[in-house]
């Protein structure tokens, strides 16, 4: 610590913060850190699509509402899921009001070499970030469930 004599008393004056501040301090670097770029601007941004990416989109949003026709329609706040009638798949279509709409997620049960596995594939045609925040909530939900041989019923949102 750097001490200096004051001119009118012969206490030394620290040049030292208060160590109050060093905790608020630390709270206030730690909430930026936290916060990441959308701390100084939308994490929502619609970023540009290409044309090429924007037809891309539309035809899996068109194949994914044709397979939705024959399925089980469970309306939630900002997105509808459909269970198809053999619950070997969701479809999950967002809906205006939703972070990463337009966006359709797809969750399968698919068998590769011999074993059962749950697939999650997805498309976007808006905010990358809010569809991979998406897709991560479908991730956690298969961290957390059980190992077990038989995948249904397919964890759902």
């Amino acid at each position: 610590m750097i001490r200096e004599k004051s001119a009118q008393t012969d206490h030394p004056v620290s040049t030292m913060p208060s160590l109050r501040v060093i905790p608020a301090a630390l709270l206030v670097l730690l909430l930026l850190a936290c916060e990441g770029p959308s701390f100084m601007e939308s994490s929502h941004v619609r970023p540009e699509l290409t044309e090429e990416q924007r037809e891309k989109f539309q035809q899996y949003l068109a194949q994914a509402k044709a397979d939705a026709r024959t399925a089980n329609a469970f309306e939630m706040p900002n997105y509808v899921r459909y269970q198809m009638p053999d619950g070997n798949e969701h479809i999950y279509i967002t809906e205006p009001g939703h972070p990463a709409h337009p966006a359709v997620v797809r969750r399968t049960i698919v068998t590769r070499s011999g074993a059962r596995k749950l697939a999650t594939r997805g498309a976007h045609g808006g905010s990358q970030q809010a569809f991979e925040k998406w897709l991560a909530e479908f991730k956690a939900l298969d961290v957390n469930r059980p190992r077990s041989s038989d995948l249904k019923p397919i964890p759902v949102l």
